[in-house]
């Protein structure tokens, strides 16, 4: 549900609709928050964790216009979205190059670590 509002919010902002249905202040912010968190955390698992970020700070810019600028729920978004998205990069081997690196040094013995041992690893970890 929450994003089906968010996709409301960027079509009501895309064609300058009312911005009614885009205010949080009475809709459960930590639902908010924690569903932003999620699609941040589990986008930069596949795409690159510098990526991930600038989609979802796309997804919730009509949520942050909506609000004033002294409001907690505009700080906790951006830095939610991005320490998901730092959490969710160390996850998967293509989400930053960094794993990359690790997966050369982890496999000098000649066996590459496979997903599977990878996720094993970076999961309880991150």
């Amino acid at each position: 549900m929450v994003c089906n509002r968010i996709s409301l919010c960027i079509y009501d902002s895309d064609y300058n609709a009312d911005y009614y249905n885009c205010t949080v202040q009475d809709k459960r912010p930590p639902h908010v928050l924690l569903a932003s968190m999620g699609i941040a955390l589990f986008s930069s698992m596949w795409i690159s964790n510098v990526a991930a970020p600038v989609l979802c700070y796309s997804i919730v810019q009509p949520i942050l216009r909506t609000l004033d600028s002294d409001d907690p729920l505009c700080a906790a978004l951006v830095m939610g979205i991005a320490m998901a998205s730092n959490i969710g990069g160390m996850t998967s081997p293509i989400a930053s190059p960094q794993n990359i690196f690790a997966i050369e040094r982890m496999s000098m013995d000649g066996n590459p670590p496979s997903w599977l041992k990878w996720f094993a690893i970076s999961l309880p970890t991150s």
